[in-house]
């Protein structure tokens, strides 16, 4: 997928909000589109490679494992969310496992090419950081309210 159509799909998501144009064009020059067909396993927990994923089509399945055969599913989700978020920070293996439960269409963005965009062009990638570290802090908000639910 070309630099200017991975940019469109980025305009027409969430992300876009703290961006201008020309900012998701220089974005998009960082990500990769790639594809996973409907049962592809995108990283399995306690992975180590270091990239998040914006998803622009299809759904995917985020399991973990528990003791034995047993594990459970912890979320579902589809177009315009992201995954893998935490790799590009904690350089920790993978907390869960993500399956593509249809045919999906992602962009993704490597700890590598973070670092490339960290040295090449600091002001995109500090709102680009800010954005991330908004939508953790909103994760870690969401699930301590379910624990405190429970």
């Amino acid at each position: 997928m070309p630099t200017l159509e991975r940019a469109e799909r980025l305009d027409r998501s969430l992300w876009a909000k703290d961006f201008e144009w020309a900012d998701l064009k220089r974005l998009a020059v960082y990500t990769a589109a790639i594809r996973l067909g409907n049962g592809g396993l995108l990283f399995q927990e306690a992975d180590r490679q270091a990239f998040m994923c914006l998803i622009l089509e299809g759904r995917l399945k985020i399991r973990k494992n528990g003791t034995g055969a047993s594990g459970f599913e912890v979320a579902e989700l589809g177009p315009g969310d992201s995954i893998g978020e935490m790799s590009l920070f904690d350089q920790q293996p993978r907390s869960a496992s993500v399956v593509a439960i249809s045919d999906c269409l992602l962009l993704l963005l490597s700890r590598a090419r973070l670092m490339e965009m960290k040295s090449k062009e600091p002001e995109l990638a500090s709102t680009l950081i800010w954005q991330l570290a908004r939508l953790l802090s909103q994760r870690l908000r969401r699930t301590s309210g379910l624990l405190v639910a429970k």
